[in-house]
């Protein structure tokens, strides 16, 4: 009798399933068969079906821009994503609400964002399936440049690298940590012909230093 109430119980959680799905977006319908298609486990069926009605309206991804207009962003959607996203081109719509940032700056636009950036989109889909970002996030990889300060300013410092000849000018802020000799110190302490490296981030058009380690 117990088997039998059972069997029942899946019986009726499938069928529940079933109209929900039957009411519900393409997004949701291919997430959960996808579920069902790869291992047949009907635990992974319910929770691939909730995590795909949770994110019904709203949407996040990762990705490449591949282009800016004017109030829209198109990316190359090749990272993590939502249930109702999929990997490839996605054309999101950008307004005046959008906020972009970039290693936690605020303040930018959509002109500040290059084709080849990778981003991390958030926002909400619109009843036509049209995508609105509400938070963009410009990912910031890492840097370094290697060779001897040639020139220094209050707020940067010029390494250039002996054996290639690159001269690369980074701005110094409060947050840029600098080692000198093994010991912390401050980017006054900085003198032409200092050797060691420096650690940057591109930030918009400008190279911020994070962390410079000479030695003298």
């Amino acid at each position: 009798m117990k088997k039998f109430i059972n069997v029942l119980s899946i019986a009726a959680l499938a069928l529940t399933a079933t109209t929900v799905l039957a009411n519900g977006n393409m997004g949701v319908s291919a997430q959960v068969r996808a579920n069902v298609k790869a291992d047949g486990n009907f635990g992974q069926f319910m929770k691939g079906l909730r995590m795909g009605l949770h994110n019904d309206d709203r949407f996040g991804f990762m990705g490449t821009v591949t282009a800016v207009g004017t109030a829209s962003l198109t990316v190359d959607v090749e990272g993590r994503h939502s249930a109702n996203i999929t990997t490839g081109p996605a054309t999101v719509v950008v307004d005046a609400d959008t906020k972009i940032r970039a290693n936690g700056r605020s303040e930018l636009s959509l002109a500040d964002i290059r084709t080849g950036d990778r981003v991390a989109v958030r926002g909400e889909v619109w009843d036509n399936n049209a995508l609105e970002a509400d938070n963009v996030m410009i990912v910031v990889k890492p840097q370094a440049a290697y060779g001897s300060v040639t020139a220094k300013t209050d707020n940067s410092v010029t390494i250039r690298n002996s054996v290639t000849g690159t001269e690369r000018t980074v701005t110094v802020n409060p947050d840029t940590k600098v080692v000198l000799n093994g010991e912390a110190v401050t980017a006054a302490d900085v003198q032409v012909g200092d050797r060691g490296v420096v650690k940057f981030k591109a930030m918009l058009d400008t190279f911020v230093a994070t962390m410079i380690r000479l030695f003298r």
